[in-house]
């Protein structure tokens, strides 16, 4: 008898048919992202909002007086009149508004008759000095943005930061609306992440550990709102949890993984992601002070929801335009290790090995002729390497680089000459920087190529004057010289050496200078520290 499930055979399953947890393991991808996304987005705007609040200088007492000025109506338990023992009841001795020279500043007699006083100098000065968190607190948050993209394992890492910091010049400028979404988030998010990473215990208890968390963060807010009693001790618990939640994240994301010696890689952003959150943090820090932070928020899920079609029309354009010399120094660098590998074990493998049989085949009498022949292989090898990476120009710098150039290129038919005045030295202290003399020696070594290729000369003269902190070089000839359009034709004949020395001095902003004419052609590199 067939088993039950023998009746589909032959038909198409679903996508998730026959799955039972893959919808269930979609949602909660889906969910997660969602999630760190809203808190990505709720550091960000936190980071907004006290870089805002800093820069507007203003602190909330909290203090509401009565029309007449005569009796404290109303406080705030946010505001630093509260935490400065002003209190609603209280009999307004003295009271001064804030364009008054020494700020605002307020005097009350208690219920017991005891003399209170509270003044805004000394928030404000604080609130001051709070720039440099506030501004550390948007471009944490702007960082959670960026990892959406690119690293999600640090979203929460920066958003924890973010709400952290951004919770300081927010509880000193003493406004309700944003200590209590902000200053509390500071507390949930981290308590709620660590919680449902708790893997080994179950997810009931997990989610219980997630209530805690919210009705500690509820009962601070109604403390704190209503100005209960209880409301000191609340706040020390969740100053305390967010303080060490934010740590705990810390470590359990990026110190643990460390210590574990696991791979830790950070995708870099790209360069229209990083210019568009600027962008959206500038306008948010404008905007955030002036209408409400939920438009403000809306505002930035726009942009955000709109970022990949940007990137789409601009971003390799972008890139392409600001980052082109940093891709060419990058393949350069990579064209020059490879050389430089490539040389290494030329010498180091078959030029010893070629070398070992050669002495063996000195004992052999009758094998002069393969003898000779491997010596001339050996030979041909040993030119290889040296052209791939010359060891005189690591070991002794340029100047002795380009008289061995000479002396490798000369030839019966053409001399090549270097009359070089060379005032460095060999120490490393005293030569021209390592890529200077690299950039140097490649355009050179391509100018004589070129000279011995193409341009039908009878004398090639390396000349110049090297210097610590400068260098002048030119390689002249007295061949038949070149027009304007040649090196567009050469590009055309996929001959790239005059583009090529072009972009060597470029890498080290270096002058590069091409004169011919009939009487031959002049290249000259002039390079200053």
């Amino acid at each position: 008898m067939k088993p039950a499930w023998a009746r589909e055979s032959g038909g198409t399953l679903g996508r998730t048919k026959g799955f039972a947890g893959l919808n269930l393991g979609r949602r909660g991808y889906s969910l997660r992202r969602v999630a760190l996304t809203v808190v990505a987005l709720a550091a960000f705007l936190s980071g907004a909002t006290a870089v805002s609040l800093v820069a507007n200088g203003y602190v909330d007492s909290g203090v509401v007086p009565d029309d007449a000025s005569t009796v404290v109506v109303a406080v705030a338990p946010t505001g630093f009149g509260w935490r400065d023992g002003i209190r609603p009841g209280q009999r307004i001795v003295e009271l001064h508004d804030s364009s008054a020279p020494g700020g605002w500043r307020i005097e009350t007699i208690d219920a017991n008759g005891l003399p209170r006083s509270s003044s805004s100098r000394g928030p404000e000065d604080g609130l001051r000095a709070s720039t440099a968190v506030a501004v550390l607190a948007i471009a944490v948050g702007a960082l959670a943005l960026l990892f959406l993209r690119t690293n999600r394992r640090l979203v929460i890492v920066a958003s924890c930061m973010a709400l952290l910091l951004s919770s300081v010049p927010i509880t000193l400028a003493g406004t309700i609306e944003q200590q209590t979404a902000i200053v509390g988030g500071s507390a949930f998010v981290p308590a709620a992440w660590l919680a449902g990473r708790a893997r080994p215990l179950p997810g009931a208890l997990r989610a219980v550990l997630v209530a805690i968390a919210a009705i500690l963060v509820g009962a601070w807010t109604d403390a704190r709102v209503a100005g209960l009693p209880e409301a000191d001790p609340l706040e020390t618990a969740r100053a305390a949890l967010a303080i060490w939640g934010t740590l705990a994240v810390v470590g359990v994301v990026l110190v643990i993984p460390v210590v574990r010696r696991d791979p830790l890689r950070i995708a870099r952003p790209q360069l229209i992601d990083v210019l568009v959150v600027a962008v959206v943090g500038a306008v948010s820090v404008l905007l955030v002070s002036g209408i409400s932070p939920l438009l403000v928020a809306a505002l930035v899920v726009v942009a955000i929801l709109l970022l990949p079609g940007v990137r789409r029309l601009a971003g390799q354009r972008l890139e392409s335009a600001l980052l082109a010399d940093v891709r060419d120094q990058a393949a350069t660098a990579a064209a020059e290790e490879e050389r430089a590998r490539m040389a290494r074990e030329l010498h180091d493998a078959p030029l010893q090995e070629l070398a070992g049989v050669i002495r063996r085949l000195e004992l052999v009498p009758e094998a002069s002729a393969e003898r000779d022949h491997l010596r001339q292989v050996a030979s041909q090898l040993r030119a290889v390497a040296t052209d791939l990476r010359p060891p005189v120009l690591d070991d002794l710098g340029l100047g002795a680089g380009l008289d061995f150039l000479a002396e490798q290129a000369t030839s019966e038919a053409l001399p090549v000459e270097a009359e070089v005045v060379d005032r460095t030295g060999i120490d490393r202290g005293s030569r021209l920087p390592a890529d200077v003399e690299l950039a140097a020696y490649r355009i050179a070594q391509e100018a004589v190529a070129n000279a011995v290729q193409h341009a039908r000369a009878t004398r090639i003269v390396i000349s110049g004057e090297l210097a610590p902190g400068r260098a002048h070089i030119a390689i002249a000839d007295d061949g038949a010289g070149f027009g304007a359009d040649a090196e567009h034709g050469a590009a055309r004949r996929a001959r790239f050496g005059l583009a090529t020395m072009r972009r060597r001095a470029e890498s080290v902003d270096a002058d590069l200078r091409i004169e011919s004419g009939r009487n031959g052609t002049t290249i000259r590199l002039s390079w200053q520290q």
